[in-house]
């Protein structure tokens, strides 16, 4: 039998290359080295729109990414996010996506759920399956856009300092204080609002128009009703006193057109009111007063 003999085949230096190759969605990079470059690279920028758009949420001390923020980071790598299925039992929606390179490859799968009754915030009330159906159809399909882009690109995301969990999976997300994504920047004091009131003096004025035009506060309130039900709602139940200033204008206006309808009646004595002032004798200039 002969011996074995060693292959003399000569492997071209281009196929040595080819088995160093790592592919980064649709990046191709010749090794670690470049790897970890060029992923340093998408790091930054990924960065830089996340915080410029503020798609990431901090909860408990650490920034957690929004869906819109993995699918910039899958962006950034040539690939994107497709809807494979959506399917609902007992109101519970689970979708799986894929996601995909520019050349039609697929590089991942995931799937998630939403609409759970077990899903409850800290008060122990459900957050998702007491909504609207496609409100939970939607948040599975997002909750696995942000999965599937979290498998393939998590480690990208760490390099930018941000947390490797989608925000959209964290318990605490739709529990939060803030109800809208925001980034690490303190939100500014509510403030304060101050309303002024008419008060004693005001009061006695309004006082003196109504009997200028023989009229009540109740006449007056029944005329709001029915011409501007919406300052009508704000009064009804304040004082004199209490009224707001902002109510002024639409009191004058109900004041000066009750003058006119008295002085109307008195003229074509649908009244026996004695002694009725008339309006043209009100002096509007002074109103609102």
């Amino acid at each position: 039998m002969p011996a074995p003999t060693e292959s003399s085949e000569i492997v071209p230096a281009a196929d040595h290359a080819a088995l160093a190759n790592v592919q980064l969605g649709s990046l191709a990079v010749t090794g670690p080295k470049q790897l970890v470059s060029t992923a340093s690279e998408i790091a930054t920028e990924l960065k830089r729109i996340i915080d410029d758009r503020k798609l990431a949420v901090r909860i408990q001390g650490r920034e957690f990414v929004t869906v819109e923020g993995w699918t910039t980071a899958a962006a950034l790598c040539g690939c994107t996010v497709r809807e494979v299925s959506v399917e609902e039992s007992d109101g519970i929606y689970v979708a799986t996506v894929e996601l995909v390179t520019t050349d039609g490859r697929i590089i991942g799968r995931a799937s998630a759920e939403c609409g759970s009754p077990d899903e409850v915030d800290r008060r122990g009330k459900p957050v998702w399956s007491e909504r609207p159906r496609y409100a939970r159809r939607s948040m599975a399909i997002t909750r696995a856009t942000g999965k599937v882009a979290r498998m393939c690109f998590s480690w990208i995301a760490v390099l930018g300092d941000y947390a490797p969990t989608p925000a959209e999976e964290h318990p605490d997300y739709h529990d939060r204080n803030s109800s809208s994504p925001t980034s690490s920047r303190t939100p500014a004091p509510a403030r304060r609002r101050v309303h002024r009131v008419l008060g004693g003096a005001g009061a006695q004025r309004l006082y003196d128009r109504l009997n200028q035009v023989s009229t009540t506060y109740t006449e007056l309130i029944d005329y709001l009703r029915e011409h501007d039900p919406v300052c009508a709602d704000t009064i009804a139940d304040l004082s004199p006193e209490e009224l707001p200033a902002a109510a002024l204008q639409p009191i004058s206006e109900a004041l000066i057109a009750l003058g006119e309808m008295k002085r109307q009646k008195a003229q074509d004595g649908a009244t026996d009111a004695p002694d009725e002032q008339p309006a043209d004798e009100i002096d509007e200039a002074s109103i609102p007063f």
